[in-house]
């Protein structure tokens, strides 16, 4: 194998916009001759943690279910089982790079993993989430968030199960945000879209800017058609988001 894309997620289970961008980049590999595959992980839980392997459109895809429930809770981001089945995944298959683009639903070691075999990492960052255990930087008292991540600053808005005491979510924070340093310093490179997107991460995960390079995505046109001409002064400005196969529109002024 040349090159594993691991993501969260990927279809036909969900449809949103890192699951099209490797589906995009995976197939034009493929079409260039290169064996690109992609390990993903699942929303159905089995009773054992185990690997499915499926053709989604041309692509070999490993799709690997976990053995528990609630899973995309941050506490639950290290999983022993996850990190054997990935591992023996790597032993027979053997990829020249592997390529991350998430964990949620895989485990938090992915990139120790990797590299302890020797295998060289690239991860690509689609979102907050090594900086958030919410994943998103948005409070209720603060919807843009730019607090450094840690015990601190985070115990109190984590998702809790009620049972908690402060010193455990502040532990748990800690632990989350010093697995996410270590698996980002382990990478090759971290690829980043834009450069306010790594300027805030390293500001909240005290990882060197230095660390984060900026490279636009390699998307294929989503959309075609005549440009529209830009606000004039004092009107709001729209923008529409699709993700998840939902959309959103969020005016502002």
């Amino acid at each position: 194998m040349d090159v594993l894309h691991v993501l969260h997620q990927f279809p036909p289970e969900t449809r949103g916009g890192s699951e099209s961008y490797v589906q995009d980049v995976v197939q034009t590999l493929r079409a260039r001759g290169s064996d690109a595959q992609v390990l993903s992980g699942s929303l159905q839980p089995w009773g054992d943690v185990g690997i499915e392997l499926q053709d989604v459109d041309g692509i070999p895809v490993h799709r690997l279910h976990r053995n528990d429930l609630f899973f995309d809770h941050h506490v639950k981001a290290w999983h022993p089982g996850v990190t054997r089945r990935f591992d023996e995944l790597l032993q027979q298959h053997q990829p020249g790079v592997v390529h991350l683009h998430h964990w949620v639903r895989l485990s938090s070691d992915l990139i120790a993993t990797a590299h302890a075999r020797g295998i060289p990492c690239v991860v690509t960052l689609h979102d907050f989430f090594t900086s958030c255990p919410r994943a998103f930087r948005a409070r209720k008292d603060d919807p843009a968030c730019k607090r450094p991540v840690g015990g601190a600053s985070c115990w109190d808005c984590v998702p809790k199960y009620g049972h908690e005491s402060r010193g455990e979510l502040e532990e748990g924070v800690e632990l989350f945000a010093a697995s996410y340093r270590r698996e980002l310093a382990l990478a090759h490179n971290v690829l980043v879209a834009v450069g306010s997107v790594a300027d805030l991460l390293a500001t909240a995960t005290g990882m060197p800017r230095s660390r984060y390079e900026v490279l636009s995505l390699g998307y294929r046109p989503r959309f075609s058609g005549e440009q529209l001409p830009a606000p004039r002064p004092g009107e709001p400005f729209r923008f529409a988001f699709w993700a998840a196969s939902a959309a959103t529109r969020v005016s502002a002024s």
